[in-house]
């Protein structure tokens, strides 16, 4: 019988014991959170040109400017343009794709184009730049028209040229392959077209220009 007590007291010490320290462990939590949060890239362009009064008062040629899809606006200073620019400070709705078209354009016809290309991105970026020609004689109507041009990185030159079209409408373009455009930065592109006596008639011609907005970090890898 008194072992018989004795186990039983044991018993009834270690349970308590349990107990006791089940009611001793405190306990406190913290949480850890982790937020990623990526930018974006996002670059966008729109063109003008002139459409300019012909002798006589007539109207033989046509310039058409043809936005493709909206994708962001753009507020631009007075201080990120060119003198001479076509356009004015404002807020303008950038694009991805825009066409600048002249047709039945003649000898001596002469438009002045802006192409702008703004930087929506949260980094900056810098252009790659990929173009060709297309149409029945690209060689023909590019090398009988001269064009002058300039490049712009918010209102500073970058390049400029002058020449026959068919070599210095690509120079224009690749003037700013490289070229880093921050957050803020407007990049404009000026061409100013004439149309020489030695043009064939009847033909078409066109300039396809890719520009790409890639990381900055990551140019040309």
């Amino acid at each position: 019988n008194v072992k018989k007590i004795g186990l039983l007291c044991l018993a009834v010490i270690l349970a308590l014991g349990t107990l006791g320290v089940g009611y001793a462990h405190w306990s406190d939590t913290v949480t850890i959170t982790q937020v990623v949060e990526t930018g974006k890239v996002e670059v966008g362009v729109f063109g003008v040109a002139t459409d300019p009064a012909e002798v006589e008062d007539k109207d033989v040629a046509s310039v058409t400017v043809t936005q493709g899809t909206y994708k962001f606006d753009k507020v631009i200073p007075a201080e990120k343009l060119p003198q001479g620019a076509l356009i004015g400070p404002g807020t303008y709705a950038m694009y991805d794709g825009t066409t600048i078209s002249i047709s039945n354009m003649y000898p001596c016809f002469n438009v002045l184009e802006d192409f702008v290309i703004g930087n929506n991105s949260t980094i900056p970026v810098k252009l790659s730049i990929d173009g060709y020609w297309t149409g029945d004689d690209p060689y023909g109507v590019y090398s009988n028209m001269t064009v002058g041009w300039s490049t712009y990185l918010n209102g500073v030159l970058v390049a400029s040229g002058s020449g026959d079209a068919y070599t210095e409408i690509p120079s224009a373009f690749f003037s700013i392959e490289g070229l880093q455009v921050h957050p803020c930065d407007v990049v404009v592109i000026f061409l100013d077209k004439h149309l020489m006596q030695t043009a064939p008639y009847g033909a078409s011609a066109s300039f396809f220009v890719y520009v790409t907005g890639t990381q900055w970090n990551l140019y040309g890898q």
